[in-house]
């Protein structure tokens, strides 16, 4: 039987909501709790975020932590997944490979 497939559509989504109800958190060990738990799972997991960092970066504090945190993120789920692509206008760009 071939494993369950997961879609988590949207990281970036996520990270905004838990910014926005529970800012006194820790980022980092939410994080490297959310990667353990990828990487122990069974299923093929696809996940979509968004890319925020190539733009200006805002001057408000909460949209500047917001652009950091999305960064950190995608570079914690980067190193733990397979197969990593970056979308640009509808082109992938494969960023990682086994």
């Amino acid at each position: 039987m071939p494993p369950p497939i997961l879609l988590i559509d949207c990281l970036t989504l996520w990270l905004n909501n838990h910014l926005y109800h529970h800012p006194e958190q820790d980022f980092s060990l939410l994080f490297q709790t959310f990667t353990q738990t990828l990487v122990a799972s069974d299923a093929d997991i696809f996940m979509v975020a968004n890319e925020v960092g190539l733009g200006i970066i805002p001057m408000g504090e909460l949209t500047r932590q917001f652009v950091d945190q999305a960064g950190w993120l995608n570079q914690a789920v980067a190193e733990v997944a397979d197969n990593v692509t970056f979308v640009a206008a509808g082109l992938p760009m494969p960023l990682k490979r086994p």
